[in-house]
């Protein structure tokens, strides 16, 4: 009778445990589906690239482009950089296959990026491009040079890659950038702007940070205006909410996006779309300036002699730019165009980083000569005044 009374009550915790298991699946199972339900093969989702390439499990190709902030600088490691965590995200939540490419520079602004987009060699077409810039233009390019820049980095992207998706992010620390709140609220509305007309993802870092619960300090570095990894939290919680709302906008047909289309009507003025970039190496005089030949940035100019130049023939042109570096030991630089001084610009940065500096955009002549020299006056934070020269470019609406 004990032997019959112990059977039965060890069958029934083996039923008990058997149910346990199969409805603690059903849950795992369901819970995974309430973000993968959002996506099935049968559902083609507004010729929309990215999200139709994650039903079918393919590569995703995400692009960030811009500042310090898309490459996460303030976290401590690689595993608290938002945009990698929102690759991992993809990757568990859709076995997707996430590759992503970085253009991002400390001191990059939208011309930079526009011209680092350019004439970077990306052969891989982009799916998802999320576009950090804002915060080193405000003090750089005027309002209307902001909009014509970044506005062109846009549809340079969607022009290549017309069924892409892009975000456009205001970042927290455009808020820091200036005293003045007006300026920062005229830069703020050219990327909400742009983000309307383009249909983009807008990520508002800025609304983020001030409607948290969290002390806004709390989730900056210390003495800086970049978010800690708490900081970056914020980023990657937002990016995912956006992600799962477009999504559901997309499969409810709340949002159609349509395929890119070049002739479409800019928000700023058309006259100033650019799409002829060259990079000009060779001067036609220097001097001093060795020639220094580099693995990461091939051929570049070098010298640290104040009064020394170097020269450049650019023939038509609507801007011209001087490619490169600084860092902590560089100099001041005079920039004169057919032998009158222009302005002279500081390359020193405490931290080193490849930038593209607009000379002009004001070229008047069919043929124009840039002379660079460096400067006896240097920045009082500079080791020095060296100058390290990649070139100039010629940017046209050829």
């Amino acid at each position: 009778m004990k032997k019959k009374y112990f059977l039965t009550l060890t069958i029934i915790f083996l039923i008990s445990f058997i149910l346990v298991l199969a409805i603690g699946h059903i849950n795992n199972i369901s819970g995974l589906s309430k973000e993968s339900d959002l996506l099935d093969n049968k559902t083609k989702l507004n010729d929309s690239i990215l999200y139709n390439k994650l039903t079918e499990n393919n590569q995703i190709n995400i692009l960030v482009i811009g500042d310090n902030i898309g490459k996460s600088y303030g976290s401590s490691s690689k595993k608290n950089q938002w945009v990698n965590k929102f690759s991992q995200y993809l990757t568990k939540t859709y076995k997707a296959n996430v590759k992503t490419k970085y253009i991002t520079s400390l001191n990059s602004t939208a011309f930079s990026s526009l011209v680092d987009y350019s004439i970077e060699n990306t052969p891989t077409k982009t799916d998802l491009a999320i576009i950090c810039l804002g915060s080193n233009d405000i003090n750089q390019y005027s309002a209307e040079q902001f909009s014509i820049f970044y506005e062109n980095l846009i549809r340079k992207i969607k022009l290549e890659n017309p069924n892409s998706e892009i975000i456009t992010v205001l970042e927290n620390s455009l808020e820091y950038s200036s005293k003045d709140s007006a300026k920062i609220s005229q830069y703020v509305n050219i990327i909400k702007n742009l983000s309307m007309h383009y249909k983009t993802i807008l990520l508002d870092a800025i609304t983020v940070f001030n409607s948290s619960d969290i002390d806004p300090k709390e989730l900056l570095t210390q003495n800086s205006i970049f978010p800690n990894d708490l900081g970056y939290l914020q980023y990657y919680n937002t990016i995912i909410d956006l992600f799962k709302n477009r999504l559901q906008e997309l499969k409810t047909n709340k949002l159609i996006l349509n395929t890119y289309n070049p002739d479409s009507q800019s928000f700023f003025s058309k006259k100033n779309t650019y799409n002829d970039f060259k990079l000009i190496k060779e001067p036609v005089f220097k001097k001093g300036f060795d020639e220094i030949q580099t693995k990461a940035l091939s051929k570049i100019h070098i010298d640290e002699v104040p009064g020394n130049y170097i020269e450049f023939d650019i023939n038509k042109s609507n801007l011209v730019s001087i490619s490169c570096i600084s860092n902590n030991k560089a100099g001041i630089i005079n920039i004169y165009i057919n032998n009158q001084l222009l302005k002279e610009i500081d390359l020193y940065s405490p931290l080193e980083s490849k930038n593209h500096i607009l000379i002009t955009d004001n070229i008047q002549t069919t043929k124009t000569k840039i002379k660079i020299e460096i400067s006896k006056d240097k920045n009082p934070a500079s080791e020095g005044t060296k100058i390290n020269i990649l070139g100039l470019i010629n940017i046209s609406n050829k």
